[in-house]
């Protein structure tokens, strides 16, 4: 059986290197006072630290946002005060910058190898869930554990490191692959030559399991970092399991049985 695991808001908290490499990357578009109008650096870590009310609102929004250009997005929000109250809220805005969605995701990997030339303090904005990158490593010995993300390795493999999750490049679907989670479990079933119900796949966005739930894998929806009372109940309806980081390792352990 695989076990597929999502990386940002189920191995960790990646949301506050996301969102600093997201407000760099909104200055290269556009003109704004956020923050001062200044770029972080590490030297302004404790400034951006401070910030939790801006990086509170990102983490709601990253609920709907799938990709690096959809989080460059966020800012924009954050910045002019556009509520966001459904993915509906979320796609009619999206739809406005569609011309400008290439760029902001070029941008955004630019920006984060610039931080990343100080590889050391990069990783450390990263925190990881320790219950789950535990129960991750233990039930490798009974699933392939692999990592499916919109994300690329060379930022998925280093946090990884740092987290202690036991994983190889090689099984790390990322955003090289496409960010279409469907198309990559397919592509994870013929790698491997694994049914779709020997699958489990855990992701903290309601919308990714359920566009891939259809094809007859097992979906969880990890709870731990940003979903509201709305879309753990839609989940519930939809027959996604809801995981916390306590139940976690006993949940997928039962589907061995």
């Amino acid at each position: 059986m695989i076990l597929a695991l999502d990386f940002d808001g189920v191995a960790g908290d990646t949301s506050f290197e996301v969102f600093l490499i997201s407000y760099n990357t909104y200055l290269k578009f556009f003109d704004t006072k956020l923050f001062g109008g200044k770029p972080f650096t590490f030297e302004k870590l404790n400034f951006f630290k401070k910030k939790k009310k801006e990086h509170a609102m990102f983490n709601y929004l990253v609920s709907y946002a799938r990709t690096a250009d959809e989080n460059v997005l966020n800012l924009y929000l954050i910045d002019n005060g556009i509520k966001i109250n459904n993915l509906s809220d979320f796609k009619k805005i999206r739809a406005k910058f569609e011309p400008k969605l290439k760029d902001f995701y070029n941008e955004f990997y630019k920006q984060r190898k610039i931080l990343q030339k100080d590889m050391k303090e990069w990783a450390k904005l990263a925190i990881p869930y320790k219950k789950i990158v535990s129960a991750a490593n233990k039930l490798k010995k009974q699933y392939k554990l692999v990592i499916l993300t919109n994300k690329n390795t060379g930022a998925v493999y280093p946090q990884a490191m740092h987290f202690k999750l036991k994983i190889t490049k090689k099984d790390i679907f990322d955003t090289s692959m496409g960010n279409n989670k469907r198309e990559k479990l397919k592509l994870i079933s013929k790698k491997f030559k694994t049914q779709f119900k020997d699958i489990i796949f855990v992701d903290d966005i309601l919308e990714n399991l359920t566009d891939t739930k259809s094809l007859g894998i097992t979906t969880m929806l990890a709870s731990w970092f940003q979903n509201d009372k709305e879309q753990m109940q839609q989940a519930k309806e939809l027959g996604i399991t809801l995981l916390t980081q306590d139940n976690f390792y006993n949940t997928i352990k039962e589907k061995l049985k």
